[in-house]
């Protein structure tokens, strides 16, 4: 129903009506362009959007990293004072 702009009767060179209904292709072409712009646009933003979640976790991750090693050296510190 929200396209049924685009089904148009066949009409002769006097405008009567003369036949099946049939697509208003321009129409159609406009239609399917400003969608797949809309598509272009919102892809654009989630690729962005996911480099930053990337940038976050890599950063995240090396601080994790980080924070293993200072653990493990930390346990082997008190281990060889004989505190744990």
């Amino acid at each position: 129903q929200e396209l049924s702009f685009l089904v148009k009767p066949s009409l002769d060179v006097s405008g009567n009506e003369i036949g099946p209904m049939g697509l208003d292709y321009q129409s159609l072409f406009v239609l399917s362009i400003k969608a797949i712009q809309e598509q272009q646009t919102m892809i654009e933003s989630l690729t962005q959007r996911l480099d930053t979640l990337q940038t976050n976790h890599d950063s995240l991750s090396v601080k994790h990293n980080n924070l293993e090693t200072d653990l493990t050296s930390l346990k082997t510190l008190l281990q060889s004072k004989s505190i744990i």
